[in-house]
């Protein structure tokens, strides 16, 4: 309806593609007369539909416009570039679109889905409100623009993924990390501080960690599970959860300490060690796997002088427990270290041997000079995680149901099979 009067808009579906896109598109008709050709650029010269393409090819909308009889040129050509012309294009061109918006729905849906999956290992890792904004980005391209190109739509999606994996919140992050118990109820008026922007970043930040911690949890406890592929990568993207020291980022793999392990684990196997080419810093074992982090120590000059603190990690399989043998090998660790000459002897060296359980006569930590040797149960490791991360996960899970793009998950939650 338009200033008391009615526009009429029909549609025609031919059910099947012609040859050419002649005769098809938006058709004008004023006092029951065609003005001009019909052709899909009809509104400021933006093609609702690309005329190569088969629904340009389908379909028809006829536009009876009486209330535009004024507005017609002489030659019944077009119509002159009145406001009224103007007012009344746009609520054709709005409506028209929504319409071709439904009728394309599953075509849609289904390349939108395709190029989800053409992105799919970066999509997974991003945030489900980062997701969100992709799945919401895609729509908007396509009601624009109907018969984008699958390609391009795919390439459009790479980009978003791209910058949203981007947007870090480390210096925002370390200010909430930092925080004392004492400190929290100081946190809402901080957030009165921050701007919407900046409290979205952090809040993603903090879902990447508490994504971590329930991964970790439905591993630990299963003894199918395989710490090379499934729980060490998580942990060493975890350092956090081992004290509130290892958030630096100068905690980083060392292959030249990891290659003095393997080199003592290799003299008391009986069979050599595999390593994937894929993760050259684990030492893979029968039952565990084990990762080096160090951080550098600085002379007086700011110069790198050798190494400050090691952190040694140790995994036990899903299911397994610590028992006086498991805890003396992390023990040995450390002494090859020492021994090697590649930290000094200033250098403070930390190992957890991590595993379901722990034995009773390993509960206590064992001090010896600078290495201190603690054995922990996942689920201690996961408890201070969730502390560390002011219990948030629960509330986490609330909030993110209001920000899933449904299209989206679907794809990031089929199980498939690659042949």
């Amino acid at each position: 309806m338009y200033s008391q009067r009615t526009i009429k808009i029909s549609q025609v579906d031919t059910q099947k593609t012609s040859r050419t896109s002649h005769q098809h598109g938006i058709a004008w008709w004023v006092d029951k007369r065609l003005v001009g050709e019909p052709s899909w650029k009809g509104f400021d010269g933006d093609g609702l539909l690309d005329r190569r393409t088969s629904e340009a090819k389908r379909y028809t909308f006829v536009i009876e416009a009486g209330v535009l009889s004024d507005e017609v040129r002489e030659d019944w050509s077009g119509f002159r570039d009145s406001e009224n012309y103007k007012k009344v294009r746009a609520v054709a061109k709005k409506h028209i679109r929504k319409r071709l918006m439904e009728l394309m729905s599953d075509v849609h849906k289904a390349r939108k889905q395709a190029a989800i999956e053409a992105n799919r290992d970066t999509i997974k890792k991003l945030t489900s409100e980062s997701r969100y904004f992709i799945g919401q980005m895609v729509d908007g391209i396509q009601e624009r623009m109907p018969t984008v190109k699958q390609d391009v739509l795919s390439t459009t999606v790479k980009v978003l993924s791209n910058l949203e994996r981007a947007r870090t919140g480390y210096t925002l992050l370390e200010q909430i990390a930092s925080l004392k118990p004492n400190e929290l109820d100081q946190l809402s008026e901080i957030l009165e501080k921050w701007s919407v922007q900046a409290a979205r970043v952090v809040l993603g930040e903090l879902e990447r960690r508490l994504t971590i911690i329930s991964e970790l949890e439905s591993l630990t406890e299963d003894s199918a599970s395989d710490e090379l592929h499934d729980i060490h990568p998580l942990i060493v993207q975890g350092l956090w959860m081992f004290g509130p020291e290892y958030e630096s980022i100068h905690f980083r793999s060392n292959k030249a300490l990891s290659t003095i392990i393997r080199e003592l684990l290799q003299g008391k196997l009986n069979r050599p060690l595999t390593n994937p080419r894929r993760r050259p810093d684990i030492v893979v074992l029968p039952d565990s796997t084990v990762s080096v982090h160090a951080s550098d120590a600085f002379n007086e000059n700011s110069e790198v002088d050798g190494v400050d603190k090691v952190l040694i990690i140790e995994l036990k399989r899903g299911g397994k427990s610590i028992g006086v043998e498991e805890y003396r090998q992390g023990d040995d660790y450390a002494r090859e270290l020492q021994k090697s000459g590649k930290v000094q002897s200033t250098t403070k060296i930390s190992v957890f041997v991590l595993g379901t359980e722990v034995d009773r006569d390993v509960a206590d930590d064992t001090e010896r000079g600078n290495v201190t040797i603690r054995a922990r149960a996942y689920s201690i490791i996961l408890s201070r995680a969730h502390a560390r991360t002011f219990h948030l996960i629960e509330k986490i899970k609330e909030v993110k149901e209001d920000l899933l793009d449904l299209d989206v998950e679907e794809v990031l939650q089929e199980d498939r099979l690659f042949g």
